[in-house]
């Protein structure tokens, strides 16, 4: 179907003028500086906040980072001043302010639900349960459920 047609606003490579390259060129140089900004907060922050933080960008001397939860963005403020020091002292001096938003990490890990065990007691009801129902499926889901991790 699209063997034979080019998708429609695709151009090659070699027709890009030098205008846009230039821009390119812009953009990409901005990314390696988002880049080195990220691996020096990343030290900053330490192993176990690095994963849950982003930087955003720097505008007007503002840097803005990117956490996923509303814990992480507290934490992060707290140490907003040690994080401005940091960064002037490896000569980003043109960082006057920082910014702290929520906002969903992309490729960030997230952490699975942690899935609570049941009490004895409640597994015990459960294979009560499931020996007086007179339903084979809900007598299996009875027993799959009491049998579960931590059963007594």
């Amino acid at each position: 179907m699209f063997r034979d047609k080019k998708p429609p606003g695709l151009r090659p490579l070699d027709a890009i003028t030098p205008e846009a390259d230039a821009r390119l060129a812009g953009l990409l140089l901005q990314a390696r500086q988002y880049q080195q900004l990220n691996r020096r907060l990343h030290d900053f922050v330490g192993p176990s906040l690095a994963p849950w933080c982003r930087i955003a960008c720097l505008r007007a001397g503002e840097l803005v980072i990117l956490t996923p939860t509303p814990a992480w963005a507290s934490r992060l403020r707290l140490m907003s001043n040690e994080i401005l020091s940091r960064f002037r002292k490896t000569g980003h001096s043109d960082i006057r302010s920082l910014r702290v938003r929520i906002a969903p990490l992309q490729g960030a890990e997230t952490a699975s639900p942690r899935r609570r065990e049941l009490t004895p007691s409640a597994k015990l009801s459960l294979k009560r349960f499931a020996e007086a129902v007179d339903d084979p499926e809900l007598q299996a889901i009875a027993q799959r459920m009491a049998g579960r991790k931590g059963a007594k």
